[in-house]
């Protein structure tokens, strides 16, 4: 009996892990705004893909919302679809002068920060700059757990920096609820224009561990060793 119990308890405890570590995509409609913020993204609406463009006195952006809950530090992907158009009107140069840029609006004012955003930009480190061709390599690329110090800017908050890491982020803002998804693309000076399609926006997160399955689990193991205890019952 003593190993019918010890089983149960490994199936059980295989399942809860199982079932509390299972990813779950995140689903939510795009947007370009209301047109009246000078945003230059096109086809304005929720369907695409996006043309995303910025100049001197030009930028774009494209946002999507998300229709679950779900925190900072649950999220485990992050990427966006995209290819540059270095041969468009205007001519995408690449990255760098912090676009694209990926964005995650926060809640964050149970810690009494607020509401905000923070910025993760792609590109090559240190400074996160990078032809088209190295731009494209970032197309699907999850910057979730990126090692790369200064590739998150979480300078929107009070307290944050706008040059630091994921775990650092986390640290600070992991409690947070993501209420929106967004990349940006602006430029300015000599950083050159922007020219981008976008396909996606895409995120994935763990969803926290169901208490209820936990208390079916916890007395299905007590019944047995109850079980156990029984004369009637031989192993």
């Amino acid at each position: 009996m003593r190993r019918i119990v010890f089983a149960a308890v490994a199936i059980l405890a295989t399942s809860i892990v199982s079932f509390s570590r299972a990813d779950s995509l995140s689903t939510g409609t795009y947007s370009t705004g209301d047109g009246t913020d000078g945003n230059q993204a096109t086809p304005a609406g929720p369907v695409g893909p996006w043309t995303l463009t910025a100049t001197d006195s030009t930028f774009s952006y494209l946002l999507r919302s998300v229709d679950q809950s779900f925190r900072f530090d649950q999220l485990t992907n992050l990427n966006a679809v995209f290819n540059t158009n270095p041969n468009g009107t205007p001519a995408d140069t690449g990255a760098g002068g912090g676009s694209p840029r990926l964005r995650v609006q926060l809640d964050d004012t149970v810690d009494g920060r607020g509401v905000g955003s923070i910025s993760i930009y792609l590109g090559d480190p240190p400074n996160y700059t990078g032809t088209p061709t190295d731009l494209n390599a970032y197309s699907g690329v999850n910057v979730i757990g990126s090692p790369d110090n200064g590739r998150y800017d979480t300078s929107g908050f009070t307290g944050g920096s706008p040059f630091t890491t994921y775990a650092n982020a986390v640290a600070m803002l992991g409690n947070a609820t993501v209420l929106r998804l967004g990349i940006v693309e602006d430029t300015f000076g000599t950083i050159g224009d922007k020219n981008i399609t976008v396909d996606s926006l895409n995120a994935s997160f763990v969803p926290l561990p169901s208490a209820v399955w936990g208390g079916a689990g916890l007395l299905c193991v007590l019944g047995l060793m109850k079980l156990k205890g029984r004369k009637t019952i031989s192993a």
